[in-house]
């Protein structure tokens, strides 16, 4: 259970990437004070937590809904991995 649970974390963090993002968020928020800077930075939590939550816990239905199945959904993802590694 643990264990499953510190792959989920470390897969979010991965996915999510807060280091990268942190520029970004500032050179959006640029020039705006503090407490829109605060409210922007919540909501992006908001937004991002929901999508994530509801991805995992409708994401097996959805793809089975779609017709795709988990081996090719994988399959899919190292490609794509496969590739962008292949640009840098």
């Amino acid at each position: 259970m643990i264990d499953e649970l510190v792959k989920f974390l470390v897969l979010c963090w991965v996915v999510v990437d807060p280091i990268t993002l942190v520029p970004l968020f500032a050179a959006m928020t640029e020039g705006a004070d503090e407490a829109f800077r605060r409210r922007m930075a919540l909501k992006a939590v908001i937004v991002a937590g929901l999508v994530l939550l509801l991805f995992a816990v409708g994401g097996a239905w959805f793809l089975r809904m779609m017709g795709i199945s988990m081996a090719a959904f994988r399959i899919a993802g190292g490609i794509m991995l496969f590739l962008i590694a292949l640009e840098m």
